[in-house]
């Protein structure tokens, strides 16, 4: 919370030029969400410098060390970059209260996810106190030993051209709704992702998850970098705005007169690595060059 609250309030936009976010994802997450919800809606360019466990949104830079980082720094071109808005049981920015924001609305640097890696993410935020870097992989293990079972949810899925499609029932074990190409520390989920195109890229495992399924998954993401693509099992989209809408049911012990009566059961969701929950809808939309950040043109061209 520290860097959301440094950029959000403790800096003055006016007598400065840069803000430079030294982290990992979730660093520059906090940076960058801290400056978007600033009440004078001022805005600095963003210039990273690589410091933590995954740095996936450096990777889509080009950034593979500090020293290139001090050289982005010193050239000091500016690119335009998307953000993705996640809006939690919400319809809107405006339907948010400025209290519920830091649970309710997060803009996505990198990554978002539902399914078996956001359940991931959750168990390893509590593991991390004894198991360290080991967290995650604990948390996977775990959790794919426990049964990957596929969520269902209803899906809107809306085109910049103003179209749309529902699916009323997709049953998913893993879902993405990314910014940039990279997850989990350089594993390339959505090879064709730009973070400058204005929109979402997608990427959805239809149906659970066996031993064979993961094993060969693994393989067509670490071996083949991103062959999974091309997989029957998965399906790859490009949208402006994609709405979940919660169909998991579980019994509401709760209702005495009523034992067959069923709820919602709350969804687990990431977001840059941040663990978050979601009850009735989750709606991520695109906001197209939303943000500068400091690059060296010399270098990606």
């Amino acid at each position: 919370m520290d860097a959301w609250n440094i950029s959000r309030e403790r800096i003055n936009v006016d007598e400065h030029s840069a803000i430079v976010a030294v982290g990992g994802d979730g660093t520059l997450h906090e940076v960058i969400n801290g400056m978007m919800n600033r009440e004078d809606k001022k805005k600095l360019p963003i210039a990273f410098i690589p410091n933590g466990s995954g740095n996936d949104l450096v990777s889509c830079f080009g950034i593979d060390s500090v020293l290139t980082a001090l050289d982005y720094l010193r050239k000091g071109d500016t690119v335009k970059m998307d953000l993705n808005k996640v809006l939690i049981d919400a319809d809107s920015e405006a339907d948010v209260p400025v209290a519920d924001r830091f649970e309710k609305l997060r803009y996505s640097v990198i990554n978002a996810s539902i399914g078996f890696i956001a359940k991931t993410v959750h168990k390893a935020a509590s593991a991390k106190s004894w198991a360290g870097k080991h967290a995650y992989v604990y948390s996977g293990v775990s959790e794919f030993l426990g049964g990957c079972r596929p969520d269902t949810y209803s899906v809107q899925i809306e085109q910049p051209d103003g179209t749309s499609q529902t699916n009323e029932n997709l049953e998913s074990v893993i879902i993405f709704i990314n910014n940039g190409k990279f997850c989990g520390g350089g594993l390339l989920i959505t090879p064709t992702a730009l973070l400058n195109d204005g929109l979402l890229d997608i990427a959805i495992r239809h149906g659970g998850l066996g031993t064979r399924d993961c094993a060969s998954i693994l393989t067509s993401l670490i071996k083949y970098e991103g062959a999974h693509a091309y997989r029957d099992d998965f399906e790859i989209m490009r949208a402006s705005t994609i709405t979940f809408t919660n169909k998991n049911y579980m019994r509401n012990a709760s209702v005495a007169t009523s034992p067959n009566y069923m709820k919602k059961q709350p969804q687990m969701l990431q977001v840059d690595g941040e663990p978050m929950m979601f009850s009735e809808k989750v709606k991520i939309e695109v906001l197209p060059e939303a943000i500068d950040v400091i690059v060296n043109f010399d270098r990606m061209m």
